[in-house]
């Protein structure tokens, strides 16, 4: 009720029968409820308080609870630019940071393995590479060699920069009508073997066997490994052999005695043309 003072009051009022009168009193709301205000206010400020607490102790709850995880990524991140050399994660509990850095160190041990087993199979490689009798070369797109070993150096004469400066077609002699269709064949099947006509650094020809296969690196890079072998010396020595069989067969056909080729147990193995003549008389 608002009164006369135009301030809003609880008004309480009684009757008194034996002397007829009615008794009123009045008292302010803001005073009638102050209590209760004052009890709200420290209600809210206890709230806040106990909020504020309660938020406090959970993020330090938290930040000591994840600090495990955070230093794990500091050092991965750390491992991942190559600041930090690689190494295992501290596992203290089995809890689900001990679990993730368990996988992780797990992960690691795998990783080592391959990388050690690639390690191995380039060592292999390279003792192969490096320590083969036959020249070997190591091809990209467009004839470009990347790579020539010991022997291949020793039979071309020319050092791994020339090599690189030159090219398939620095070592393969342009007048061979064959290496169009060698390299036509090892386009289509990815391996070519046969003989070709080589060159030298210093302008001799060689006759060289060849035995060349493309393949596909990790990256998807086409590349060519070729494993070449001179037999320039084998074929003149078949090529003497030959001359040497077609002299004999000459002399042997032209010889005017009769010549007859026996085995120790008497089997005739072949008679010359004279003796053809001979005993068919």
């Amino acid at each position: 009720k608002i009164n006369q003072l135009s301030v809003d009051v609880l008004v309480s009022a009684r009757s008194v029968p034996v002397a007829g009168w009615y008794v009123a009193a009045s008292l302010p709301v803001s005073e009638a409820f102050a209590p209760i205000r004052e009890m709200q206010q420290r209600m809210l400020i206890a709230t806040l308080f106990l909020t504020l607490l309660a938020g406090g102790a959970a993020w330090w709850v938290m930040r000591r609870q994840f600090a495990p995880l955070q230093e794990a990524a500091r050092t991965i991140n750390g491992m991942a630019d190559e600041s930090v050399p690689l190494h295992a994660l501290p596992v203290a509990d089995l809890d689900e940071i001990g679990q993730l850095n368990s996988g992780f160190n797990r992960l690691l041990e795998t990783l080592g393995r391959r990388e050690r087993a690639l390690q191995a199979s380039e060592e292999r490689f390279r003792l192969i590479f490096e320590n083969s009798g036959d020249a070997i070369l190591i091809s990209s797109t467009g004839g470009h060699i990347d790579a020539a070993n010991p022997a291949a150096h020793t039979m071309f004469g020319y050092n791994e920069e020339e090599f690189q400066q030159l090219g398939r077609n620095g070592v393969l002699d342009e007048t061979d009508t064959r290496a169009a269709a060698a390299i036509e064949e090892r386009k289509q099947s990815g391996r070519f073997y046969g003989e070709l006509r080589c060159k030298r650094s210093d302008g001799r020809l060689i006759d060289a066997e060849i035995h060349s296969t493309r393949f596909t690196d990790s990256s998807g890079t086409l590349h060519t490994i070729t494993q070449l072998r001179d037999v320039t010396e084998r074929k003149r020595a078949e090529e003497a052999l030959r001359q040497s069989e077609e002299r004999m067969r000459l002399v042997f056909e032209m010889m005017p005695l009769a010549l007859l080729v026996m085995t120790p147990e008497g089997e005739i193995l072949s008679v010359n043309p004279a003796a053809e003549q001979h005993f068919a008389a």
